[in-house]
């Protein structure tokens, strides 16, 4: 229900004292949807301007309330988080405000729980949490916007930026995996190059072995790369 939003913006806040927020006017019905100080810098939208917003609909006894965000891939994120036990909107606002999805998924994946403690409200217990309850999740999750697949293809590029030069070497196990991770990073928002770096780097001595029959998983590879991207990026 409400998956978004489109309409003119009437009027935008980035530190009000409720929040961040949005107003937009859709065919003359006025909607509030909270958001990000952050959010509303980045979407860099003025009065006036159509907008599409992902929104998120929350449901309290004494209230209802929308939050959004100018990207899907920010509203799902958000959902994600919550599910973590001690997350709330509140919460998951905060990780949204003071981290990019990438970083968020990156931390997540690679058990570094030390860069969700910049969010307000975010300690080394809770990060802690979040980083063993969501890994599972983060690992699984794909942007499914559906310009998603055409944007994928556009990133690698016609001649196939962003594969990994060996890929022909691997098994029909260890190319599913590989495909399915590549996706995961792409969908994350990361360019050819850093795919096809990263990848290179820690497939590379695989593949360059005579048994090249390694037992490796997309969760491994992304874990891996992730981790890679970090230290060199």
């Amino acid at each position: 229900m409400y998956t978004f939003i489109k309409g003119q913006l009437a009027h935008q806040s980035a530190n009000s004292p409720k929040g961040a927020f949005w107003w937009v006017d859709v065919n003359g019905l006025g909607l509030e949807i909270a958001t990000t100080e952050a959010e509303v810098h980045d979407a860099g939208w003025q009065i006036g301007d159509s907008v599409l917003i992902y929104t998120a609909l929350i449901v309290r006894e004494d209230n209802l309330s929308l939050v959004g965000f100018a990207t899907r891939s920010k509203r799902d994120l958000f959902h994600i988080l919550q599910t973590a036990s001690g997350v709330g909107v509140k919460v998951a606002l905060s990780l949204l405000n003071h981290l990019s999805v990438s970083e968020i998924v990156q931390a997540v994946l690679a058990e570094d729980h030390k860069p969700l403690t910049q969010a307000k409200g975010v300690g080394p217990k809770l990060a802690q949490k979040m980083t063993l309850e969501l890994k599972e999740k983060m690992t699984q999750w794909h942007d499914t916007a559906d310009s998603s697949l055409e944007q994928f293809q556009i990133q690698r590029g016609k001649n196939g930026e962003g594969a990994f030069d060996d890929a022909g070497k691997l098994t029909p196990a260890q190319l599913a995996a590989y495909q399915e991770a590549q996706s995961v990073m792409y969908s994350l928002g990361y360019t050819s190059e850093e795919v096809s770096k990263s990848f290179q780097n820690i497939l590379s001595p695989i593949t360059s072995k005579q048994d090249i029959n390694a037992d490796f998983s997309s969760e491994w590879i992304l874990k891996e790369a992730l981790r890679w991207l970090a230290k060199h990026v």
